[in-house]
This record gives C-alpha cells, structure tokens and sequence, in this order.
C-alpha cells in the first residue's frame, strides 16, 4: 500500500530526492510544501501518512509548526529533519 507523504520546508531538490527515491511509482503520493502556511491548509485538506519537516523551515519554527499541527490532527505523524 503506498504511503502519502508530505515534505515540509525542505529545499526543491530534497523533493526531487525523496520523489525518485521513493518505492511508488505515483507522483500524486508525495506533496510539497515550501512555507508552513501552505503546509498547514494542505493538512486541513488531506490526511497523510507522515509529514516530513525541515528543522530549518522558514517562519516561527519548527515547534510551532508541531504544535499548529497537532492542533489540526492530534494524531499525525511527524519527523523532523535536519541537514
């Protein structure tokens, strides 16, 4: 079963990386979000298996972004990445 994945914050080639590394051949299961703004109406929107966030992203942070999550889904899971 593939596994809906959304990247958060990450730079375009991270995405690029994670789409072409990923074990599924649809596009449509691996989203992209540059700003937590964009990110956190998307997970409104949808439900994802995980979302992926750069510890770096652009905004308040990176715990702040957690917490407005988990605001919006208590349940999701989240990993926080950093480079």
């Amino acid at each position: 079963m593939p596994t809906s994945v959304l990247l958060v914050g990450c730079c375009e080639v991270d995405w690029l990386g994670f789409r072409s590394l990923s074990n599924t051949s649809d596009p449509d299961l691996v989203f992209y979000a540059r700003e937590p703004k964009s990110a956190l109406q998307q997970i409104a929107k949808s439900n994802y298996d995980v979302v992926i966030m750069d510890a770096h992203v652009d905004g308040s942070g990176p715990i702040d972004l957690i917490q407005s999550i988990r605001n919006i889904d208590d349940d999701q899971s989240i990993l926080l990445f950093a480079m």
